[in-house]
């Protein structure tokens, strides 16, 4: 029963961080500050929820906050859908920076 709460756990708090990473990004989307202030919260967050986990025994929540973890850094940065960072050499290297950058508006006159 441990080993199905640890992988829930896992699997829950990567899926509730990448919808709840991409919204904070979307909020953040102007302010590269605010976007940088929102990933240190979230490690912050993160690591004293691993750290209680770990301290009461509780897998399920430690294994639960790096997927938490894994899953803000990645909805942040994919809400905020511009390369910033250390993500921009990794999004380059890809080939997928122009992809993540909104199709820029016509200025011509119809």
């Amino acid at each position: 029963m441990g080993l199905v709460l640890a992988v829930a756990g896992v699997f829950v708090g990567l899926l509730g961080g990448l919808l709840g990473g991409y919204w904070l990004g979307g909020l953040a989307r102007k302010n590269s500050r605010q976007y940088w202030a929102l990933n240190g919260a979230s490690v912050l967050l993160c690591v004293a929820l691993d750290f209680v986990g770990l301290v009461t025994g509780q897998v399920w929540l430690a294994l639960g906050a790096v997927g938490l973890l894994a899953g803000l850094l990645t909805g942040l940065k994919y809400g905020y859908s511009e390369s910033i960072g250390a993500w921009r050499i990794f999004d380059t290297w890809m080939g997928t920076d122009e992809e993540l950058r909104p199709p820029k508006e016509s200025h011509r006159k119809t």
